[in-house]
């Protein structure tokens, strides 16, 4: 017969051992996948902070954890599932718990399967056996003799998982422990921090400046206050990495601030990292340097004033101003030209002057002493109660402290027209009130030079014609040498029955031009020498020129092919190259007057002088003016004798230079 009752016992006996073992196993594998898992978030959020956790890092967590789950699983649920847990087995481990058996529920058991050798035993021996055996096992329950503690152990480590989420959850946040359970399985998602840090500095600088890296930080509400300071980490390419302190630009807000860092000047591309908190920059940050945009040619060219004349194109005749330094007329403009060493974008022309020197300078604060902005004018710098002087009336006191109004103000600004990247070009009048002028470029990057070339500007009246009267002559052909045996000072004019007449011999030069020319002149009476006569003056006529009179001689005033009696009162010479230079820079005549109508008697003197004006029309021009020359009115007897005279001296003259040659050792310089 089979134990039937023992044999069921056995069956639950068998379900509860696996049951127990199911949910022990499930609890261990529980607790220990939460702790490696959040082990492996804590990794994760320690690496985090101070750097973005390698890609290879988290996927070889991943990994280990994935291994560390199965190898766990089949060690601690699937494991004990498959272990021997045959009638036999429990049979001997009830009859180890309950003596009273004495080996008969093993007997019944093994006696009663089917494939039991009872060869020799009796039958009726199994049965008695397998009764006694059935009556104890009804008796009992075997599930009672189990130590089902485990089942309590598993609910108490199962209650240990939710508590350690929770106290993860209590020291990170929720939020950030959701991202890192996802960064777990590779997710891309940024663990957030109670510190953000954006890096707000632009990518390019100027080479060779220090560079302030500046962060937009904002945080969440927290009890305590904001960190005294964090940390920048800069990596110099092909240098050892640099820190920096990370300080407060100014007092931060609750919720957000500026930090900044300084970096010594430098020339050495970087990128950087920054640290406040538990927060850091999520990328790197990066630096290259570009140098600044340099003007390296300079050229100016003053554009002289119209009445000067104009090329054959019709613009303007243009002088160059060596190193860019500009003096002009009134009345010019400038042209200027610059060249740089890289390309730029916008180029612009400053043209700088100080406040108006007739404003009155005592103030009532020193404003102007300080810094003044290039873009304030001269309303803003003086309000309308400020009275306003004479310079003239301006104290020392007052002049010193004009002197104090502080830096050149820009007074305007020309946008140049750029020719290329490289090449800028502008042109501007000159005012009186603008002193000097400097260039600023910028490049694509919006770096401008650093100090501009400041260059001079100055407006300079046009001196007047110089003139001077040519040395007098013996009278000789045109051409003849002229030395100083040939010059006669002084010659004096004959009465003669038609009257007498003055050749007079000049020449004038001019930097901007010759506009015409005329004589002055009064008579000085021997009767009262004190009391000259008053001025006249006689308009030059200009001569035309032909085509055979030749190259003009301003030496004699006459042209190569004149005559000797030939009449020039004025000649100009044009432009030699009309391409650079305006004409009529030089000129001069020779001629006679004629002074038979202006009633001269013996004794009195002719005193001339010949006057030239320029092309400025400016009505009160100074003119240019020679020397004098006085003339003594003679008769024709008195001029004889004057000649031989002259001509005795000079042969006195000549023969003691002789003299002086013939001595040995001696010559006529001593």
């Amino acid at each position: 017969m089979k134990p039937v009752a023992s044999l069921r016992q056995l069956a639950q006996l068998r379900r509860r051992t696996r049951l127990m073992d199911f949910v022990w196993g499930v609890s261990q594998w529980l607790i220990l996948v939460t702790v490696v898992f959040l082990l492996a978030c804590s990794i994760d959020w320690l690496i985090d902070r101070r750097q973005e956790t390698p890609w290879l890092l988290r996927g070889m967590l991943l990994v280990a954890q994935a291994v560390l789950w199965g190898g766990a699983a089949a060690w601690l649920i699937v494991a004990p599932q498959f272990r021997d847990l045959s009638d036999r087995r429990l049979a001997l481990w009830v009859e180890s718990r309950v003596p009273g058996y004495d080996h008969r529920l093993i007997s019944a058991i093994q006696l009663n399967d089917p494939d039991a050798r009872i060869g020799g035993m009796s039958q009726a021996l199994i049965d008695r056996t397998t009764l006694e055996t059935e009556d104890k096992s009804r008796e009992m329950d075997f599930i009672r003799l189990m130590d089902q503690r485990r089942f309590g152990w598993s609910g108490l480590l199962l209650g240990f998982v939710p508590i350690l989420v929770l106290l993860a959850a209590l020291w990170v946040g929720p939020g950030t422990l959701e991202v890192l359970f996802q960064r777990q399985f590779l997710a891309d998602e940024p663990i957030p921090r109670s510190i953000h840090l954006e890096a707000i500095s632009p990518v390019i600088w100027p080479s060779g400046e220090a560079v302030t890296l500046k962060f937009h930080v904002t945080r969440r509400p927290m009890l305590w206050g904001w960190p005294r300071s964090g940390r920048v980490r800069v990596y110099p390419v092909g240098r050892p990495a640099e820190d920096y302190e990370l300080l407060a630009q100014s007092q931060p807000s609750e919720r957000e601030g500026t930090f900044e860092a300084v970096i010594p000047a430098t020339s050495t591309d970087f990128t950087y990292r920054a640290w406040l908190g538990d927060g850091r920059t999520r990328e790197a940050g990066h630096v290259q340097f570009e140098p600044r945009p340099v003007v390296r040619r300079q050229d100016a060219w003053v554009r002289l004033p119209l009445y000067v004349g104009s090329r054959p194109d019709g613009s303007p005749f243009e002088q160059y101003q060596p190193r860019g330094e500009i003096v002009g007329l009134f009345g010019s403009s400038a042209r200027v030209t610059i060249e740089t060493q890289k390309p730029v974008t916008e180029a612009t022309l400053e043209l700088l002057g100080h406040p108006a020197p007739d404003l009155l300078t005592w103030l009532p604060t020193n404003a102007l002493v300080q810094p003044i902005s290039p873009n304030l004018g001269l309303v803003d710098l003086f309000p309308q109660s400020l009275a306003v002087v004479n310079a003239q009336q301006i104290s020392t006191a007052g002049s010193a402290a004009q002197n104090e109004l502080g830096p050149e103000l820009a007074r305007r600004r020309i946008r140049m027209q750029l020719l290329d990247s490289y090449r800028g070009e502008a042109s501007f009048d000159l005012r009186s009130n603008e002193t000097a002028y400097r260039i600023v470029v910028v490049d694509e990057h919006g770096f401008a030079n650093a100090d501009p070339p400041r260059r001079g500007l100055m407006l300079q009246h046009d001196e007047p014609p110089h003139v001077e009267l040519l040395p007098e002559h013996f009278t000789s052909a045109v051409g003849q040498s002229l030395s100083a045996e040939t010059e006669v000072e002084g010659k004096p004019i004959p009465l003669a029955a038609g009257g007498g007449k003055v050749r007079i011999a000049y020449r004038a030069q001019d930097s901007y031009g010759l506009s015409r020319a005329q004589l002055r002149y009064r008579i000085i009476r021997r009767e009262d020498p004190e009391n000259p006569g008053p001025w006249f003056r006689l308009p030059l006529d200009e001569v035309q020129v032909a085509a055979d009179v030749g190259p003009f001689d301003p030496k004699q005033g006459v042209f190569a092919n004149s005559g000797l009696d030939d009449q020039i009162e004025f000649h100009a010479e044009p432009s030699r190259d009309p391409d650079r230079l305006p004409g009529r820079l030089e000129g001069g005549g020779r001629f006679d007057f004629q002074t038979g109508a202006l009633g001269l008697r013996v004794g009195d003197q002719l005193e001339v002088c010949v006057e030239v004006l320029d092309k400025n029309p400016d009505p009160d021009r100074n003119l240019g003016r020679s020397e004098t020359r006085r003339k003594l009115v003679v008769t024709p007897e008195e001029l004889t004798r004057w000649l031989l005279e002259k001509a005795e001296h000079e042969n006195r003259i000549k023969d003691l230079e002789k003299r002086q040659r013939a001595v040995p050792g001696r010559s006529s310089d001593q």
